[in-house]
């Protein structure tokens, strides 16, 4: 069985106990940790499915779970997929409403979304929204329906990396506004979130993008760093 310790990001650190007895001290023998065989599955959008990478090339998944010799891996990434059917898409490029099904019960389930929703127009809605009526609404419905589904998986939200192709949509919102909104989803149900926006954006300069919102292979491998550093921070697999 595989229990999952989270670690705070409060600039405090953990140490080993000591228990000492008669001037003899013994270490508390640490625990196991490792990412070796542990199962996961990446949902995105094209993204996720590598779009525009060359044949033979690793996506950011792929990269990352080589990197920790993760076990079986499952990648469910759409082109032009949302969080929400209430994008101009609509049910177009399978939104995740019309999808979550598919999704496996492996230790960890990455999300990857949103950025199409914010190119897309979907309306970010507030975070007492709970069917799929908005962004925040739509969270919140796939959040549900996976703790029944997978009651046994760890689910990890990641922020959308950075784009080029636009700076607001048609609503007036900006990308950040969307990243905003996983954020304060996640917070209100104490599930994690990756932010790999904030330790790429600067990092990934237009020059590693195919076009202005898909990465090439060298942004795939920032984006990669990025997602193995986190988890190595923030999630401890510890195996019985």
């Amino acid at each position: 069985m595989r229990k999952y310790l989270l670690m705070l990001l409060s600039g405090f650190l953990l140490f080993g106990c000591c228990a000492c007895a008669e001037n003899t001290a013994q270490a508390t023998e640490p625990m196991k940790k490792t990412y070796k065989g542990v199962s996961a599955t990446f949902v995105g959008d094209s993204i996720t499915n590598g779009a525009k990478l060359n044949d033979g090339e690793k996506n950011y998944w792929q990269l990352t779970a080589d990197a920790l010799q993760m076990g079986q891996t499952v990648g469910l990434g759409v082109n032009g997929s949302c969080y929400s059917t209430q994008s101009d898409f609509g049910l177009d490029h399978d939104p995740l409403p019309t999808r979550y099904k598919k999704i496996p019960q492996t230790d960890l389930i990455f999300i990857a979304l949103g950025t199409n929703d914010f190119g897309r127009n979907t309306p970010l809605g507030t975070l007492e929204d709970q069917t799929d009526i908005s962004f925040c609404g739509a969270i919140n419905y796939i959040l549900n329906k996976l703790q029944t589904q997978c009651p046994k998986s760890k689910v990890i939200l990641l922020t959308p990396i950075v784009r080029y192709d636009k700076t607001t949509n048609d609503l007036g919102l900006s990308l950040q506004d969307y990243i905003a909104k996983i954020k304060e989803v996640a917070a209100a149900r104490s599930v994690l979130v990756a932010d790999i926006h904030t330790p790429t954006a600067d990092k990934m300069p237009e020059g590693v993008f195919a076009d202005k919102a898909h990465p090439n292979m060298y942004g795939h491998q920032i984006m990669a760093q990025a997602l193995q550093t986190w988890l190595e921070e923030n999630v401890d697999i510890v195996l019985d």
